[in-house]
């Protein structure tokens, strides 16, 4: 519905701003993802489903987590990527499609606006 209304070179920008986030924030993460304890235990739940010990950090269930990342992660590592490894791939590509959406819902309301 959107990109009906919105002119191509509109996309354009918006799909270039996108790429440029995303090539932008695997540059940047390349010496290490910021970690916060969180990250510690969806990576840590990451690595236990990943060896097939199900979602465990510390040896304990995780049960106050969201299930979707860990098991992105470990999908990741299955297929040959190492987990950190995969955490850049997702985070660049989540941020570059952020700035998309950013570009063409501003493009959409800046339209509506006139």
């Amino acid at each position: 519905m959107i990109m009906q209304k919105l002119p191509a070179p509109s996309i354009v920008i918006a799909l270039f701003a996108g790429t440029v986030a995303c090539i932008l924030l695997f540059w940047i993460s390349a010496y290490g993802p910021g970690v916060s304890p969180d990250s510690i235990i969806y990576l840590e739940t990451a690595v236990s489903v990943a060896s097939g010990e199900g979602f465990y950090a510390n040896g304990e269930p995780v049960t106050h987590f969201p299930p979707a990342y860990p098991l992105l992660l470990a999908l990741g590592s299955l297929i040959g990527s190492d987990i950190l490894a995969t955490s850049r791939v997702v985070h660049a590509t989540i941020f570059g499609m952020n700035a998309v959406d950013g570009a063409i819902y501003g493009r959409y309301v800046q339209s509506n606006l006139q």
